[in-house]
């Protein structure tokens, strides 16, 4: 079993009232307000979500997986879609 964490700190305390593996279910219990969770920062501010601890950043680069059909991603709009992406997370990387 995977130890949770929140802004890299262990949850050893508190009471967990749910464990979610989609992003979209994260962020929609957090605008219902079901607790506090981690999310984007622009989702956060798209969605009117007060951010806890500001200062904190995860401190170790983690995995982002792009997932395509194996039949489309070798055509031209889904490799302009692919390549815009990794442009984006490179900038974000520098």
């Amino acid at each position: 079993k995977k130890d949770l964490t929140l802004v890299s700190e262990p949850l050893t305390r508190g009471r967990i009232v749910a464990t979610l593996s989609s992003s979209l279910l994260v962020r929609r219990s957090l605008a219902a307000g079901l607790g506090v969770g981690e999310i984007p920062v622009y989702m956060g501010e798209r969605d009117g979500l007060v951010r806890l601890w500001p200062e904190r950043t995860r401190p170790l680069p983690y995995e982002v997986w792009l997932v395509t059909h194996a039949d489309l991603r070798h055509t031209a709009r889904v490799r302009a879609v692919i390549e815009q992406i990794v442009e984006a997370f490179a900038l974000e990387n520098e």
